[in-house]
């Protein structure tokens, strides 16, 4: 678990919260270095705070994925659903590489946010582009 000051039963919600955005997101994606990268930008967003990330997750207008998951649109197993339970703890810990450095957004590249032209691109992996 995180070096952080937080006990194992307060951190659950908080590797399921970032599970739930990483499946949301990537849809599952087969690339790792995509879902390690939308896990660094909650982790950039939460500060590098374990006990943010659920709030980071779960913020108004954020992580499109995670509504799609909790309303029942985006369906996980069980199986799926601890494979990135693993990988959000890995993040969390800082035990994989951070892809996009000090990224904070991110989006498709087949949508054109309005925000996007204002931020600094950083790095793009696939089709998706992080800022």
């Amino acid at each position: 678990f995180p070096s952080h000051d937080s006990t194992a039963s307060n951190l659950l919600p908080q590797v399921a919260c970032m599970a739930i955005a990483l499946i949301g997101e990537t849809h599952g994606t087969n690339n790792i270095e995509l879902t390690h990268g939308v896990g660094y930008v909650i982790m950039n967003r939460a500060n590098h705070d374990v006990n943010r990330i659920c709030s980071v997750t779960e913020a108004p207008y954020q992580f499109d994925g995670v509504k799609k998951v909790m309303t029942g649109k985006y369906v996980i197993d069980e199986k799926t659903l601890l494979t990135y339970e693993l990988i959000s703890l890995q993040i969390m810990n800082k035990q994989v590489t951070n892809p996009i450095g000090k990224a904070k957004y991110f989006h498709d590249d087949r949508v054109k946010p309005f925000w996007a032209f204002t931020k600094k691109k950083l790095v793009r992996i696939e089709n998706v582009t992080f800022y």
